[in-house]
């Protein structure tokens, strides 16, 4: 058990019962987030059919993507909407783009999944190496300060 391991211990057992379970339940509510933030949800599937608006298929496209930031797709889909309305274009070809267009954000979505994974496990490795060789300042014997009479 590492230092920071045994630490953890000895103030959890200097907490109250009320205390504990607090502590516990905030443990869980980070090991939750931190799976959920890893986890890279797969699109659902839903079949286009073949007579379709354009209305109808932003919310299929939204049901098939759940996983996509609806905010930051806004602008784009409501240009690509008004293209057909205002402009005239055919609702298929609106609804072609729209559906490359969630492709990509989903792409990008699976990517900055992937690039954050990766970053945190790195991040995660460096600092448990880093704190598997740190010293307990209290431990004379492993502190050069304290064996030269030097105060931290």
């Amino acid at each position: 058990m590492n230092k920071s391991e045994k630490k953890l211990i000895r103030l959890y057992e200097a907490l109250a019962p009320i205390e504990r379970e607090m502590l516990s339940s905030y443990a869980e509510f980070l090991v939750e987030r931190t799976t959920k933030n890893k986890t890279i949800e797969e699109p659902i599937g839903i079949i286009r059919p073949p007579e379709e608006s354009i209305v109808v298929a932003i919310k299929r496209l939204s049901a098939s993507y759940p996983m996509l930031d609806k905010s930051k797709l806004l602008s784009d889909v409501s240009e690509k909407v008004t293209q057909h309305v205002v402009f005239g274009r055919e609702a298929s070809e609106v609804i072609d783009e729209l559906e490359v267009f969630f492709q990509q954000n989903y792409r990008q979505y699976v990517n900055e999944k992937e690039a954050s994974a990766g970053s945190s496990a790195e991040k995660s490795i460096n600092n448990r190496l880093i704190k598997e060789n740190e010293t307990d300042p209290g431990d004379v014997s492993d502190n050069p300060l304290r064996n030269k009479g030097i105060k931290e």
